[in-house]
């Protein structure tokens, strides 16, 4: 999965990265974490994430998420449309990308509390489940279309603070 969404993984970075210097944009990337987030990790719960990761509600960051919207006076406004998760392979490629993102955000990862033991589990389901292994087109479709939607967002969160509308 890590080889099929390489290209999908750098086009993201390369739009968060535009985000991550100053203060307002940095406010300006929470708000489109944020657009990104919260309905990707509502509807990965509706689909039955906690049945493919037990400890989903531990590992969810939409409430971290919403109290740092909330320290810089900011809140998601344009939630993207989140991919539909059909089965449990598709559900695994969008946890790829979210779990991932724990990782890829290393300068981030004591304000998001990041945990590589959330990796390594996530990384022993997604290895022991045949239904993610026999439908791994399914998941990678899956984990492709969730960056698609971050990188929307970014995209998105970009072009307000380009137009002095940073935080939201």
């Amino acid at each position: 999965m890590r080889d099929a969404t390489a290209g999908d993984h750098r086009d993201l970075d390369s739009r968060v990265a535009a985000l991550l210097g100053a203060e307002a944009a940095y406010g300006a990337f929470l708000v489109g974490s944020g657009d990104a987030l919260f309905p990707i990790e509502a509807a990965l719960s509706q689909a039955g994430a906690e049945a493919v990761l037990p400890d989903w509600p531990q590992r969810a960051r939409s409430g971290a998420l919403r109290e740092d919207l909330a320290e810089f006076g900011a809140e998601a406004s344009a939630p993207v449309a989140a991919p539909l998760f059909l089965s449990r392979a598709s559900l695994y490629g969008a946890l790829y990308m979210l779990e991932g993102s724990r990782l890829g955000a290393k300068a981030l990862a004591q304000l998001h509390g990041a945990r590589a033991g959330f990796w390594q589990s996530f990384l022993t389901r997604l290895e022991g489940d045949g239904a993610a292994r026999e439908g791994v087109d399914g998941a990678v479709a899956s984990a492709r279309a969730t960056f698609a939607a971050f990188g929307c967002a970014m995209e998105r969160a970009t072009n307000r603070l380009s137009a002095g509308r940073g935080n939201g």
